[in-house]
């Protein structure tokens, strides 16, 4: 039986330029093997063909000139962001090129250009910058998905006790808002909307419909000392004592994080503090039900407070 040639430890480990193979002696006949993938013309990874968008970005990089960085969102997708699900589900990569150079043009490339634009890396990945990829996100998602792409990008992660650098401020990307131009406006619009504190899209959802529905605007993630802890509830209106905890479907399947659920819901209410759970479909689904229902234990909480204060 015939056996493969082996490839160039070098290319096995990254992905590599055809013109390299040929150049090293590769055959086009080797190249054409099921163990070799071509993820971009001329292009080529051995071993498994790469599906992730890091994966993807990560061997194309072999193909990107010097003013060449990803962008739109596929930076995003990069920097761990947000995105809606149409974004989600587009496995196309965009990539920017700065300067007056051509637009990259290549099946599975959107290709875009700007005269000035801020560059920097990420691991070994160029990539826009974070304040001017939010004003490129304006021209491709909507203000809701904007906003909260937004406030992930300004709201310093939590890692267990550590806590992470922001990846950009709101004073940087009003900075890099261009004055004119599409998606302008509607960058400064949501921008309007972006706040410090919220840690996941669905917070950031939940706070808007709050707004939006006449009630005051809640804290996000604030430290409360409860005991010998310090909590950060997702949102919380300290003059009524309510906080509320936006709780995923893992929140049910994971049995850890259900247990600490638990935990955190005890010491909140060992603190005289009301928590309210919110789901989804309460964002979603049935949000005047949900208001409904929020409002009137606000009031609750207010006449107990003037009752209690009265006393």
């Amino acid at each position: 039986m015939h056996r493969k040639s082996e490839l160039p430890p070098a290319f096995v480990v990254r992905a590599f330029r055809t013109s390299e193979a040929r150049a090293t002696g590769v055959s086009a006949k080797r190249l054409r093997s099921r163990d070799v993938h071509q993820p971009f013309r001329g292009l080529n990874v051995a071993g498994t063909m790469p599906e992730t968008v890091n994966e993807r970005a990560t061997a194309f990089a072999h193909l990107l000139r010097p003013a060449d960085a990803f962008s739109h969102t596929t930076a995003a997708a990069l920097l761990g962001a947000p995105m809606p699900g149409f974004a989600e589900r587009d496995v196309r990569l965009h990539v920017t090129t700065v300067g007056g150079g051509d637009r990259i043009r290549r099946s599975g490339v959107v290709g875009h250009t700007a005269d000035v634009l801020a560059i920097t890396t990420l691991g070994s990945l160029p990539i826009v910058d974070p304040a001017h990829l939010f004003a490129q996100l304006a021209t491709v998602i909507r203000h809701d998905d904007l906003v909260a792409s937004g406030d992930y990008l300004v709201t310093p992660r939590r890692r267990g006790s550590r806590l992470m650098p922001a990846l950009t401020s709101l004073d940087a990307i009003r900075a890099a808002i261009p004055e004119r131009g599409r998606g302008a406006a509607a960058a400064r619009r949501a921008l309007g909307d972006v706040r410090v504190g919220a840690e996941s899209p669905m917070e950031t959802r939940l706070r808007l419909l709050l707004v939006r529905s006449g009630l005051p605007e809640p804290q996000l993630n604030p430290a409360v000392p409860i005991g010998d802890d310090v909590l950060h509830p997702d949102l919380m209106y300290p003059q009524w004592g309510v906080v509320l905890e936006y709780e995923g479907d893992h929140h049910r399947t994971d049995a850890w994080q259900w247990r600490n659920d638990i935990w955190r819901r005890e010491a909140f209410e060992s603190a005289g503090l009301r928590v309210i759970r919110v789901h989804r479909d309460d964002i979603q689904a049935e949000p005047e039900a949900f208001l409904a229902r929020l409002c009137h234990i606000l009031a609750q909480r207010g006449r107990s407070s003037a009752g209690n204060s009265g006393g």
